[in-house]
């Protein structure tokens, strides 16, 4: 396969999911579950049985045709003959429907074909294709040729009056911008990029599951709905969107954050392995939202200033609290306890950046993001014991 072949074959794959998305979108009927290589290319089914099989043609740099020999349209016949073979209550209970990018020329049999057209006609089609198959002038096409002559001629006419042809449709980028418009009101225009990414990013998961039989079930309409709703209350004034995706800490990493101030103010205060293990967690997935929306122009650095310094002055009361409970004569066994106490109620508040944003590792990581910058503290004399020991990591060089 030549690299122009290989590439365009990738695109065929990536247009058939944007597609499918689109036509998801698009549909009428909202309880009809769309399935993905399954019956078809992209099928629409109710009860497990396909109501439309969808076979999809994408070219970009060559027109591509629906002449009365194509190939495309040939292949396709051949797959739908062999489906309805196989299982002739498809031809009571389905559409067959190519999609194609390319034209159908004028009077050909795809044009009489075409959906809603005024020069639909499926029988003028069955007789030009029964004639075409007759002629077996193609070595291309001989198998399909065959396999359409042998259909019973009666299902053959029944699989043509089945059969709607939508030529001349989106390519895999002009469905891109056709699914924008369609999410346009979703949003503030702002917002309408992050959107349909977060969108699609979402739909091809979905993909994904279906064609590796995690998930046997299809997509509603219902279903895409229900996530576009989610994903546009995210992008809501009063809230932000949570999307970081984080592993497990394994070892490397809990060895290489340790040495950082924020572990070393836990270390202070006798914090557990697993307290530790889960501050870091947090840690990394605040810093790496954060750094995410400010990427995206969702918040500017002085609403993250504002949020710090509001959780700033939750701390200091509790501070203060824990400052009345420690005398002169106090020791470190006693210092340790209030500071994980301290710790505890810090974490159980419910300070958020935006009302709608109720994440808690938010407010949990970016605590320790302060902790980590000595701004905030756990022990009672956490500013002079973490001085000493930055001091002499700076001996240390």
């Amino acid at each position: 396969m030549s690299s122009h072949e290989a590439q365009a074959q990738m695109l065929g794959y990536l247009y058939q999911v944007r597609c499918a998305l689109m036509l998801l979108i698009e549909s009428d009927t909202p309880s009809l579950k769309l399935v993905i290589e399954k019956f078809d290319d992209v099928s629409f089914e109710n009860d497990s049985n396909p109501v439309a099989m969808v076979q999809l043609k994408h070219h970009i740099g060559r027109a591509g045709n629906l002449t009365d020999r194509s190939p495309d349209l040939w292949r396709t016949i051949k797959i739908w003959v062999d489906a309805v073979e196989d299982n002739p209550v498809l031809l009571e209970k389905s559409r067959f429907v190519i999609i194609t990018t390319a034209k159908a020329p004028q009077d050909s049999i795809a044009s009489l074909l075409k959906m809603g057209d005024d020069g639909r006609d499926a029988e003028k089609a069955f007789i030009g294709l029964r004639k075409v198959a007759s002629s077996q002038t193609s070595e291309i096409n001989a198998s399909s040729y065959k396999a359409f002559i042998a259909l019973n001629e009666d299902r053959a006419r029944l699989l043509v009056n089945s059969i709607y042809v939508f030529d001349e449709e989106s390519n895999i980028f002009e469905c891109k911008s056709r699914i924008k418009r369609l999410l346009r009101f979703s949003c503030q225009p702002k917002y309408e990029d992050i959107l349909f990414e977060r969108l699609e990013g979402w739909w091809c998961n979905k993909c994904i599951s279906l064609l590796s039989n995690k998930s046997s079930d299809g997509v509603t309409q219902s279903d895409l709905r229900y996530e576009i709703v989610k994903i546009t209350n995210e992008f809501r004034d009063d809230n932000l969107p949570i999307d970081v995706e984080f592993d497990d800490i394994d070892e490397k990493a809990e060895k290489e954050h340790s040495a950082e101030l924020f572990c070393k103010q836990l270390g202070l205060i006798s914090c557990k392995r697993r307290r530790i293990i889960g501050a870091i967690e947090d840690f990394c997935k605040a810093s790496s939202q954060r750094a995410k929306w400010i990427d995206n122009c969702l918040v500017v650095p002085d609403e993250l200033e504002h949020y710090e310094e509001r959780l700033i002055d939750e701390w200091s009361h509790e501070w203060s609290a824990m400052s009345d409970e420690l005398g002169d004569e106090s020791g470190e066994a006693e210092k340790q306890k209030e500071g994980r106490q301290l710790l505890t109620e810090i974490m159980r508040k419910d300070v958020r950046i935006r009302q709608g944003c109720d994440e808690p590792f938010v407010m949990r990581g970016t605590y320790h993001i302060l902790a980590n910058s000595l701004k905030i503290g756990w022990h009672i004399d956490y500013l002079q014991l973490c001085s000493e020991e930055v001091e002499k990591n700076e001996i240390m060089g």
